[in-house]
C-alpha cells in the first residue's frame, strides 16, 4: 500500500475500484477476493456468484476489510504471496488476477524476532505449483505489477 500511496492512489480509490469490478461482472461470473501482506483475508471461503446478494455483501466486505495488513495466524503454514496463493487456490479458480509489487518475500521469526527476506522467484513457483497439485485444473495467473523492480518484472 505505500507504493501506491506514493502514487496518488488512496486505499479509497483501490476499494473502489475493486468494488467497480464486481459490479461489472455478470450474475453467473463466480469471484472472490484474497487481500495479503505476510497474513491473507479472504471475502469468502468458496467463490461466490456475482448476484446482487453477493455483490452488496462485498460492498460492505470491502472497506471494511480490504485495508491495513491481514493478520499473520498461529498455523500458517505460508507467508507472504505463497499465503496469498494457497488461500487463492483453495477456492479452486479458473482464473487468478495477481496485484503485487513483486517482493516476493516470507515472515520468518528467530530467536524471537521477526525478519523478511526474499525469496528466489524459483522457490515461490516451486510452492504455487505444489498448490496446483490438489486441483481439477490449473488456473490461469495473471500478474498486474506495480511498482515492480525491473528483476521481479522479469521472472
Amino acid at each position: 500500500m505505500r507504493k501506491a500511496r506514493n502514487r496518488g492512489y488512496t486505499i479509497e480509490r483501490i476499494q473502489a475500484e475493486v468494488l467497480r469490478l464486481i459490479d461489472g461482472l455478470d450474475s453467473g461470473t463466480r469471484f472472490g477476493i484474497v487481500q495479503f501482506s505476510q497474513g491473507v483475508r479472504r471475502f469468502a471461503s468458496f467463490v461466490a456468484p456475482a448476484t446482487s446478494a453477493n455483490r452488496e455483501a462485498a460492498g460492505a466486505w470491502v472497506p471494511a476489510n480490504l485495508r491495513g495488513n491481514p493478520p499473520v495466524e498461529a498455523d500458517q503454514a505460508y507467508f507472504g504471496h505463497e499465503a496469498a496463493f494457497e488461500s487463492a487456490l483453495m477456492l479452486q479458480p479458473d482464473v487468478v488476477f495477481l496485484i503485487t509489487d513483486g517482493v516476493l518475500n516470507r515472515r520468518t521469526v528467530a530467536n524471537g524476532r521477526v525478519s523478511y527476506p526474499e525469496i528466489p522467484y524459483e522457490t515461490f513457483l516451486s510452492t504455487v505449483r505444489r498448490l496446483e497439485r490438489d486441483l481439477p485444473s490449473r488456473p490461469r495467473i495473471h500478474v498486474i505489477g506495480f511498482e515492480m523492480k525491473d528483476d521481479d518484472a522479469a521472472n
